[in-house]
């Protein structure tokens, strides 16, 4: 009975103070990432160069992120493939594929950048050689390309199947983010509405190019466009013919 008694008034005494103690437990907030594998390889027989990087987080916070690569030839910059843009977590790991076309033979200079959470690592920088290549065929067309403040849309026209197929722009301004894009398939002669995702940092209606291709080189398409504004009443038309198109 003494020791029940004794346990008890422990117990009481000990209980108040347990919970009067608060525990503060935080995570420091760091910001780190690294890449931890790079790839960058010229498809056989082709004018295509495909790039392949995966960022890891090493941090406690997570972060948006995406892949700039720059490509010099001898008169200096030839364009600017930036990736799509991905959230990663903690521990997290993304992967990131990027093409580029170059159809003329000669030496060339790469920078490879990864912008994440408002930092900007310089990861590499390497010179390569462009060899002769096959003849691609073109087989694509473009209809009702606009621009709205942060989506240039277009529609694709294939003579083919096809499959694995890569957009690309240059020739827009340094300061514009113009995300390069990679669809899944082409059905011949059906029409199909592409979205690209680009940051301009002021608007003006402005000559791009288009360079259209497959990831194994065998079609290819550019063409200089101009890129212009939609307005109200032209984008209703335009989402009522997209989405016939989606449907069809």
């Amino acid at each position: 009975m003494k020791t029940f008694l004794f346990l008890l008034l422990s117990l009481l005494i000990v209980l108040p103070i347990a919970d009067s103690v608060m525990v503060n437990i935080s995570i420091e907030e760091i910001m780190n990432g690294r890449v931890s594998s790079f790839l960058f390889k010229k498809i056989n027989n082709s004018s295509v160069i495909n790039s392949f990087l995966e960022f890891n987080n090493i941090g406690s916070i997570p972060f948006r992120t995406r892949v700039r690569i720059d490509i010099f030839g001898n008169n200096g910059l030839i364009n600017t493939i930036w990736s799509n843009e991905k959230i990663i977590r903690p521990s997290e790991k993304k992967n990131f594929k990027i093409f580029s076309y170059i159809n003329k033979t000669g030496d060339y200079y790469s920078e490879v950048r990864v912008y994440y959470g408002g930092n900007i690592l310089d990861y590499k920088n390497f010179s390569f050689k462009m060899t002769d290549a096959e003849t691609p065929k073109n087989i694509f067309e473009i209809k009702r390309l606009r621009a709205s403040d942060k989506q240039i849309k277009f529609s694709i026209k294939s003579l083919e199947d096809c499959k694995n197929i890569v957009i690309l722009f240059s020739g827009y301004p340094e300061s514009w983010i113009v995300e390069e894009n990679i669809i899944g398939s082409l059905t011949k002669n059906n029409l199909t509405p592409i979205t690209i995702n680009y940051i301009p940092i002021e608007w003006e209606n402005k000559k791009m190019i288009v360079h259209i291709f497959s990831e194994d080189g065998k079609y290819f398409m550019t063409k200089e466009i101009m890129l212009e504004r939609e307005y109200l009443f032209k984008k209703v038309i335009n989402n009522i013919l997209d989405f016939f198109e989606e449907i069809s």
